[in-house]
């Protein structure tokens, strides 16, 4: 199956879908994926501590990824934290308890056992959203870093080194696969190609 981006549409239609006992962790996941463009392996491997500082109660405005959680483990990788992005992890830090003292090496997306969430549960909990939303054909945990990819390409100017730092690739060629163009700009720009004489 070739994963596919989302619109932003999609993505909400999904959000809404969340319900259950989990509906707060798995609500920050997707928020977490689509806002940080981190991989799910990567954002899996985030602890409490790692987005939350205990003492203070407050958000940290950064996540650090080690390079033994990126994919090739060459590098580390450190983002800004989305405002919508902390708002959703800190309500599922509250929800679930992983404020309270010694909770900082836990996995933040803990899994009803208390473990970390698996790749499969994680995969299970995106294809469930938008399976009832209506817009499960071609997404998975990935749509979310294409969404990522697309929407840091449009608000850069459609600048592909931007984009290819944020989605942490060495190659720009890479890059060009999570962006998602607009189907009606394409065609606009094709249109618009003037006789040369």
């Amino acid at each position: 199956m070739i994963t596919r981006s989302i619109s932003e549409r999609e993505f909400r239609a999904g959000l809404a879908q969340l319900t259950g006992p989990y509906r707060s962790r798995n609500r920050a996941l997707l928020i977490g994926l689509a806002k940080t463009g981190f991989r799910i392996s990567e954002l899996l491997s985030v602890q409490v501590k790692d987005v939350y500082d205990a003492v203070s109660g407050a958000m940290r405005p950064r996540i650090s990824i080690s390079r033994q959680h990126m994919k090739g483990k060459i590098h580390g990788r450190t983002i800004p934290v989305h405002s919508e992005a902390q708002q959703a992890i800190h309500a599922w830090i509250i929800e679930g308890g992983l404020d309270q003292p010694g909770c900082g090496s836990l996995p933040l997306f803990k899994s009803r056992k208390g473990g970390r969430l698996t790749r499969g549960q994680a995969w299970r909990v995106v294809k469930s959203a938008f399976r009832r939303s209506g817009t499960a054909d071609g997404v998975a945990c990935h749509s979310m870093r294409k969404k990522y990819g697309t929407e840091v390409y449009e608000r850069s100017g459609r600048c592909i080194a931007t984009t290819q730092q944020a989605l942490g690739h060495r190659d720009p060629t890479h890059t060009a696969v999570y962006i998602d163009i607009n189907r009606e700009r394409l065609e606009a720009a094709i249109l618009g190609l003037s006789m040369v004489a």
